[in-house]
């Protein structure tokens, strides 16, 4: 993805007559909303919490995202992509699953700040 290491990436905005993709507060998803792609890395939101409706979360998606402290995971994220959460070193993820689901890839994460599950 050609916005992956946009270091100083804090938005994106897409049209709403965009038939492949659309965001919402800043955050790239497909067009229907149900795969998040990506997180701009210099947003500068605190916290973030995954929207309903997401059941998918990209590789990269959340790449070096230096303000975030906490995101959470809903139940309903039944895949996550090999490293979607990457340098994120600051960021608590709150995962509400009660342990690893099957659809998440045993690599999902790298370099973050802690994890709880059952959150």
């Amino acid at each position: 993805n050609a916005l992956y290491y946009c270091e100083s990436l804090r938005s994106i905005t897409v049209s709403p007559y965009n038939s492949i993709y659309s965001s919402v507060s800043g955050v790239l998803y497909n067009k229907e909303k149900t795969k998040l792609i990506l997180y701009p890395s210099c947003k500068t939101d605190s916290q973030f919490t995954i929207p309903d409706g997401v059941v998918s979360i990209g590789g990269f998606a959340f790449l070096r995202c230096m303000f975030l402290n906490k995101v959470v995971i809903p139940r309903g994220v039944t895949i996550v992509e090999e490293v979607a959460f990457v340098e994120c070193v600051n960021a608590a993820i709150h995962a509400q699953a009660e342990g690893k689901p099957s659809g998440w890839h045993d690599r999902w994460y790298s370099e973050i700040g802690s994890l709880r599950w059952n959150a």
